[in-house]
């Protein structure tokens, strides 16, 4: 059914899906407690020596964007290919993983402009934010 559709909207609703699914886990309120739980646990393992593997790896997976954005590219590619060949699909895969990152990017642009500008516009002399 996927491969009567055009390959350009395949690609599309790819891009956003993985942009979603990393914009939710790693950034919404929805999921803060259980993000924060493995903030706490990882934090908790380093104060004890070196971290291990798992507790680097959750914490990674729930804070960065980019880290999560690289394994939810190879599922979501994996479930909606556009073609059945490795090589096309290990491109699609770079293809939807650095348009997830340009998305973040500007996503991350957005919000710290509109933080510098909610400070600037609460600054009454106008000389600034605060450093």
């Amino acid at each position: 059914m996927l491969q009567e559709i055009n390959p350009f909207l395949i690609l599309m609703l790819q891009i956003l899906s993985v942009f979603a699914i990393v914009l939710i886990i790693t950034k919404s309120s929805i999921l803060n407690c259980k993000r924060q739980f493995v903030i706490n646990r990882y934090i908790y393992s380093k104060q004890n020596g070196i971290p291990c593997f798992l507790h680097t790896w959750w914490f990674k997976m729930w804070t960065c964007a980019m880290c999560l954005g690289f394994w939810i590219s190879i599922i979501i590619v994996l479930l909606l290919p556009i073609k059945n060949n490795i090589i096309l699909c290990v491109i699609n895969i770079l293809a939807v993983f650095g348009a997830n990152w340009l998305l973040h990017c500007l996503e991350e642009l957005l919000f710290y402009s509109s933080e510098y500008f909610k400070v600037l516009s609460r600054n009454s002399d106008g000389s600034g934010p605060e450093t």
